[in-house]
């Protein structure tokens, strides 16, 4: 599995989505706001997403959103 760690601030969406194959991300304890998702839809591959502990998300998270991203089985 290809997976990846990131502590924000990241670069840029352009970075991050040139990561075709990745499979697996790991975002927990970060501060971002919801424009974070349209970064990771560019993640075609991507099954396993967590975002735990994130602050700035709040308690209404855009799951519409996520609906692209058709190989996503488990969302922390």
């Amino acid at each position: 599995m290809v997976s990846l760690r990131i502590a924000f601030p990241f670069a840029d969406c352009k970075s991050l989505s040139r990561m075709k194959r990745l499979e697996s991300i790991n975002l927990s304890g970060n501060s971002f706001n919801k424009s974070i998702i349209s970064c990771l839809t560019a993640l075609p591959s991507l099954k396993i997403l967590d975002l735990s502990y994130s602050t700035s998300l709040g308690t209404s998270f855009p799951v519409q959103g996520m609906f692209i991203l058709k190989r996503l089985i488990n969302i922390e």
